[in-house]
């Protein structure tokens, strides 16, 4: 049986990582961790629940920047208005994970602590260069990027006395256009096979700028520096959507070789690619 630590301050959190082991787990949404446990895959002998803690729920647009507390639940992130006019990529991918039941119980914090390289979320944090504020047992803050933050499929670089408080990232001003778009086995309720967040600043047919991540072909979700390259500061020509397709494809290639997914994800991933060209850069 667990000893379960329930704080609800800041310095009750402090306090209560003191008492961590590296068998201990904190619990955020608990929408993993429960299952793993009730599978016996986990057995912590101490568990930090973090939902009474209700200084980390919030979004807040503080001149450019974006600060989302780790407690914000996917359907928080999913209604935002301030997501869905700075940051609508995230706000997209937050309405895609699970079911209502998981989106109202589900956490950022949790996603991607979680670390799975399927995580919807974790895609569109690393397109906009998120960085992660960590706490210690001490009481001392860090700061890290997202992509650094996650080491390969369910690691990251946590320690177990340490637990993630907030995201912070520039928004996207209103020049800016951003989506995010998945591909699964099933149209609801579905775990990423592969998917795609893309932020664009497009005037009269010309790319000034271009972000893209893809999540779900490797290790973790990255950003592509060499479409962005290929494409910033580029007109949009009639064939653009398809070459935009060919060096996404590309990107999976070179990311997953002879992984037996790669066949169906080379050619999932054209298909995605061009439906998201046509939502953000060339409507």
């Amino acid at each position: 049986m667990s000893n379960v630590i329930c704080p609800v301050t800041m310095d009750e959190l402090k306090s209560a990582l003191g008492k961590t082991t590296p068998l201990s787990k904190v619990l955020a949404g608990g929408t993993d961790l429960m299952v793993s446990m009730r599978q016996s895959r986990l057995k912590p002998d101490t568990i930090v629940d973090l939902s009474g803690i209700d200084a980390l729920r919030f979004i807040e647009h503080d001149s450019s920047i974006i600060r989302i507390g780790a407690l914000t639940t996917f359907s928080e992130l999913e209604k935002s208005e301030i997501l869905r006019k700075h940051a609508f990529c995230l706000a997209r991918a937050a309405s895609q994970v699970g079911s209502v039941q998981i989106r109202n119980m589900g956490t950022l914090g949790g996603n991607v602590a979680h670390a799975s390289p399927a995580g919807d979320c974790i895609t569109p944090l690393t397109m906009l260069d998120a960085t992660v504020v960590v706490m210690d047992k001490n009481g001392y803050h860090s700061e890290k990027k997202v992509e650094d933050l996650i080491l390969s499929p369910n690691k990251t670089s946590l320690a177990h006395d340490e637990v993630i408080i907030e995201f912070k990232f520039k928004g996207l001003n209103t020049n800016w256009r951003s989506d995010f778009i998945k591909v699964g086995s099933r149209s609801t309720v579905t775990i990423s096979k592969i998917n795609i967040a893309l932020a664009c600043n497009v005037k009269q047919n010309f790319i000034e700028d271009i972000k893209i991540a893809l999540g779900a072909v490797g290790v973790k979700p990255f950003r592509d520096y060499e479409t962005e390259q290929r494409f910033r500061e580029k007109n949009v020509a009639y064939d653009s959507d398809c070459l935009f397709a060919s060096e996404i494809r590309k990107r999976v290639e070179t990311s997953i070789p002879g992984r037996s997914s790669l066949s169906y994800k080379r050619h999932a991933v054209e298909g995605i690619a061009i439906d998201i060209f046509h939502k953000i850069i060339a409507p």
